[in-house]
């Protein structure tokens, strides 16, 4: 057990724990030696920790918005009979983040955009996508499909049972919610504030890539690091330790809230009968919300022309065209699958022998790693990258795909990590193993024959979760490695000032690759699960040889 463990202890110690530890002790030397002379320089300059307001109040009124827009949402969508359709877009639009939305937003809502001419036009109403109340709207926008996905799983709590209880004592369906529905559901909703609000505290590559110069914590910490006038790491490692501690602390709190409402009611779901009469609004709404900016970056990807009008001029493939003969483009994209895939399947390998192996002998220790996978989307990938640049700048594999590939692994771990979980549920694994090892097999002769042909779909719909993610990964390459290795993301960066149509084809092929991936993780996982059916040895969701050799075994026990 300890040899399959110590790949992803490694790992995990080497690209995040210690990055992170020496952050934190970087932070309180200096100069003038070990005290807190770093965090006293950033409290007394005004322009610090406006930075600290700034980051707190949008990422507050975001998470507020955001939950309020999600809730009923999420029950629409749950009501919805296309609710699996609906999960699936919103997956894919919450990875529609970073560069790809801002650039979607300044076509929009740009001078020139379609939203701001008929504003003007017709209200009279000048909205500028470059100020706080745009960068808002842009916040709002990647929080809505987080929070959905996060109270959806959370519904099932809402049992008809206990609606039907309450008609029973007389009680009206306005005050069955009054008294029980939303206090059921306020954990989850209190939780998810939470979370959303860590995620944009941490939130980097949509705030500058819509202007490079906001004064929001994560883009001060990387001025900070690889900027081209003042350098100041300890200065950056103060800021990521009080980044780290505002983001974990919030997190807390979420993630306690989010345990008191776990659960499922066995009478079934109430909103599965309930279709009150704001359910399709709202969920038409969700969904106009969501598909504005990405319908109308596919159309000004697709126009010949689009002057100040609110339709353009014509139709053409020229950008396409010209995107595709660009050998920066291609060599880019290149470079991101490759990077992509390999870390990907990294990850895979180290994690699948400890979970299953754990999972099969020490439940404690598979709870543990469960527990653990979680930690690389708690922590703010700016605050990791500073550790990052001060451990291995100096090293040969500063700046190199061979410090962005496990450092991706990490990143991916959470995904990839869920996806095995999903597929081991209602597996018998611990007397498929029994059987295996009893005649013969070696451990891991057993986890690739046997094992691993009956969890390939949920390890499919994680690597495919976990590659699409880094595929539209961006703070983590610019800062580590920048232009020396030219991923996607940063080629579309750089295109920030070329002409809007070709940018627009970009984000418009970016969301067909994550759309496609979204679509093809869950149908892996769908697939993984229905091949689970009994309870016995056909519940373990196994393939002929595995039931012959469990039943083998089971003959030769008796």
């Amino acid at each position: 057990m300890g040899a399959s463990l110590a790949p992803l202890i490694v790992m995990y110690l080497a690209f995040m724990g210690l990055p992170i530890a020496w952050t934190v002790i970087r932070s309180f030397t200096g100069p003038q030696g070990t005290g807190l002379g770093n965090y006293l320089e950033m409290f007394r300059s005004p322009f610090l920790l406006q930075s600290f307001r700034n980051s707190i109040w949008v990422s507050a009124w975001s998470a507020a918005i955001g939950t309020a827009l999600a809730l009923p949402s999420a029950m629409a969508i749950r009501r919805s009979p296309k609710r699996e359709a609906f999960t699936v877009f919103c997956n894919t639009v919450n990875n529609f983040s970073g560069v790809p939305l801002a650039f979607a937003f300044i076509v929009i809502m740009g001078t020139q955009g379609a939203i701001t001419i008929l504003l003007r036009r017709h209200l009279g109403l000048e909205l500028d996508i470059y100020s706080s109340t745009g960068l808002m709207i842009l916040y709002v926008y990647f929080q809505v499909p987080l929070g959905i996905l996060s109270i959806y799983p959370a519904l099932d709590v809402l049992g008809r049972d206990l609606l039907e209880a309450s008609r029973t004592l007389g009680a009206s369906d306005g005050r069955f919610w009054l008294k029980v529905g939303f206090p059921l559901l306020l954990p989850t909703v209190s939780g998810t504030g939470c979370l959303l609000f860590a995620n944009a505290m941490g939130a980097y590559a949509t705030a500058y890539a819509l202007n490079t110069n906001s004064n929001l914590v994560p883009i001060r910490i990387s001025s900070l690091v690889a900027g081209d006038v003042f350098l100041d790491f300890d200065l950056a490692c103060a800021m990521s330790t009080a980044l780290l501690a505002i983001t974990l602390s919030v997190t807390f709190l979420g993630m306690r809230a989010r345990v008191r409402s776990q659960g499922s009611s066995p009478g079934g779901n109430l909103l599965d009968i309930s279709n009150p009469r704001w359910s399709a609004p709202v969920l038409l709404g969700t969904l106009a919300f969501l598909l504005l900016p990405v319908l109308s970056t596919v159309l000004h990807s697709l126009s010949s022309s689009w002057g100040a009008t609110v339709l353009p001029d014509g139709l053409s493939l020229r950008w396409y065209r010209e995107l595709i003969g660009d050998p920066r483009f291609r060599w880019a994209v290149l470079r991101s699958v490759g990077v992509s895939a390999l870390s990907v399947g990294l990850a895979s390998a180290v994690l699948l022998p400890p979970m299953v192996l754990s999972r099969c002998f020490y439940p404690r220790l598979y709870r543990g790693i469960e527990r653990a996978s979680i930690v690389p989307l708690v922590v703010p990938p700016v605050v990791t990258s500073v550790g990052l640049l001060i451990l291995y700048s100096p090293t040969p594999i500063g700046g190199t795909i061979w410090l962005l590939t496990p450092v991706y692994s990490v990143m991916c771990v959470p995904f990839v990590a869920r996806g095995i979980s999903s597929a081991l549920e209602g597996m018998n694994l611990r007397e498929i193993m029994e059987a295996a090892l009893s005649f013969g097999m070696g451990p891991l002769k057993a986890l690739v024959q046997v094992v691993l042909p009956n969890i390939k779909g949920g390890l499919a719909s994680g690597a495919l979760m976990g590659f699409s993610v880094l595929m539209g990964e961006f703070v983590l390459g610019n800062l580590l490695v920048g232009t020396r290795f030219e991923t996607l993301q940063i080629y579309l960066f750089s295109k920030r000032g070329a002409g809007g149509h070709l940018a627009s084809a970009m984000v418009t092929v970016h969301f067909l690759v994550c759309g496609t991936l979204s679509a093809m993780a869950w149908w892996s996982l769908k697939g993984s699960r229905s091949g689970i059916r009994d309870r016995e040895i056909e519940s373990a969701g196994c393939g002929g040889k595995v039931r012959q050799l469990i039943r083998r075994w089971r003959h030769a026990a008796y």
